[in-house]
């Protein structure tokens, strides 16, 4: 084997094997710790309503109630269910922002594993513990716009028009599972204005304008089917008209929250993944160790040894591509007043979902740019400790909590009647990153093995 096609099939492998050991305790974390954030809240309403419940409870989201329902035999397919497509989709997720680096940056491929590991661990986005609310709902719409994205950025270099029509079809349908899939496509129309303008070729203008174009069309037929469908009178607040501000205030508050989530997902977020490493206590020691081991897989995956690497070329108006895709498919969000980076609620990192390729990509371009060829190992080392360090310790975390209200749970059981009255709860418990509990988490992972008839008497607060 010739020594390119060699580094390249090393690089790959080192990308699988390092989203492997950033997505696997997620994966365990997410079955420990079930049920997380509104995943309780779709298990109380199977356990209380059946799996005939599902289509109805997603009124505003029709084709993704018809999904959960079609995937929903039993409560407990469903969960199974949930729980594969959290474990498979995170790695998907990353694959596909390392093979947007590359189509971007053919000439820094080494640096992919970076990329795809940023992308997959919880530093950018938080959520990676959430099944259905989550992995079977956002993220499903994200991938697939990310995979329109791909074809529709390898179609504008010439990939045919069959690549063009499979873009079509997989953008479409990730609108019509949610509108998360509209902000890739923002996104994906600066990266194709990046070739359409500096391009010499005209044809290959001509192409990623055509491409525009019809993915535009497409996009936006696909929103009015999904308008059309949904009924809005259970969710205004995700209407387009929620963008409408009330008062000419908020518009002025819109360029200043764009500037802060830029800053938040180009250095906020991974500064404070570096800033939580603390091997000062076993969870903490054992994050650390595991971050060492990604952070080595990295390191050999790029291949960043002394002497073998060339200043990267035109690093400001690459970044500023970036940046530009970034924020643009940051915009449509914080018009309908969802803050990406809210340092109080961990959960609204789900509003990041569809630029977090594009955040990752950003990240690693400027981290390899400030630092001279030789020391480069450095960031793509820290990137490493700190996907591995939080993918461990989030997930420590959240098994731990869990472990606490089975324990508190067994306590107030005996104080709950089966018959007559409702007990309510107020829980204290310290912070967490993935923000505030909402009330029907913590009811649903209290009395989680309480039998279903003391259960339906027993509602839960957390206190302030």
């Amino acid at each position: 084997m010739p020594a390119a096609g060699a580094a390249g099939l090393t690089r790959r492998l080192g990308t699988g094997f390092g989203l492997a050991l950033v997505c696997a305790p997620s994966t365990v974390g997410a079955l420990l710790a079930f049920p997380i954030w509104d995943d309780a809240s779709v298990w109380l309403l199977l356990e209380e309503r059946g799996v005939d419940a599902l289509a109805a409870s997603q009124p505003d989201r029709p084709v993704m109630g018809a999904l959960w329902a079609l995937l929903a035999p039993s409560s407990g397919v469903f969960w199974t269910v949930a729980l594969a497509a959290q474990a498979s989709l995170w790695p998907i997720f990353g694959l596909l922002a390392a093979h947007l680096w590359r189509r971007l940056f053919p000439d820094l491929d080494r640096f992919g594993a970076a990329v795809a590991c940023l992308a997959a661990a919880p530093i950018l986005t938080k959520v990676q513990l959430v099944t259905a609310n989550v992995a079977l709902a956002s993220l499903p719409s994200v991938v697939l716009a990310w995979s329109a994205a791909l074809l529709g950025l390898a179609a504008a270099e010439g990939g045919g028009r069959a690549r063009l029509g499979a873009a079509l079809l997989l953008l479409a349908a990730g609108v019509l599972l949610q509108e998360y899939a509209l902000a890739v496509w923002l996104a994906l129309v600066v990266l194709l204005g990046r070739h359409a303008v500096g391009a010499l070729d005209p044809e290959r203008r001509r192409r990623a304008a055509r491409i525009i174009l019809v993915t535009g069309a497409a996009g936006l037929a696909a929103y009015a089917t999904y308008l059309g469908l949904g009924d809005w009178s259970a969710r205004p607040d995700v209407l387009p008209t929620h963008s409408v501000p009330a008062s000419p205030k908020r518009l002025l508050r819109v360029p200043f929250e764009l500037a802060s989530a830029l800053w938040q997902a180009v250095v906020g977020r991974p500064a404070a993944a570096l800033a939580a490493l603390a091997p000062t206590s076993p969870a903490g020691a054992a994050s650390a160790v595991y971050g060492v081991a990604v952070a080595a897989v990295l390191v050999a995956s790029c291949g960043v040894g002394p002497g073998r690497l060339e200043p990267v070329r035109r690093p400001g108006a690459r970044a500023l591509g970036l940046a530009a895709a970034l924020a643009a498919g940051l915009l449509p969000g914080l018009l309908m007043r969802r803050v990406p980076w809210d340092s109080g609620d961990g959960m609204a990192t789900r509003y990041a979902l569809p630029v977090v390729p594009v955040a990752a990509a950003l990240v690693v371009l400027l981290a390899i740019a400030v630092v001279r060829p030789r020391f480069r190992v450095l960031p793509v080392a820290l990137i490493g400790l700190a996907a591995g360090a939080t993918a461990v310790g989030d997930a420590w975390d959240a098994v731990r909590e869990r472990t606490w209200l089975d324990r508190l749970g067994r306590a107030l059981r005996p104080h709950v009647t089966a018959e007559g009255g409702l007990t309510v709860a107020v829980v204290a418990l310290p912070e967490r990153t993935l923000g505030p509990r909402r009330q029907w988490e913590l009811t649903a992972r209290l009395a989680h093995a309480w039998p279903a008839e003391q259960r339906a008497r027993f509602w839960a607060y957390r206190a302030g």
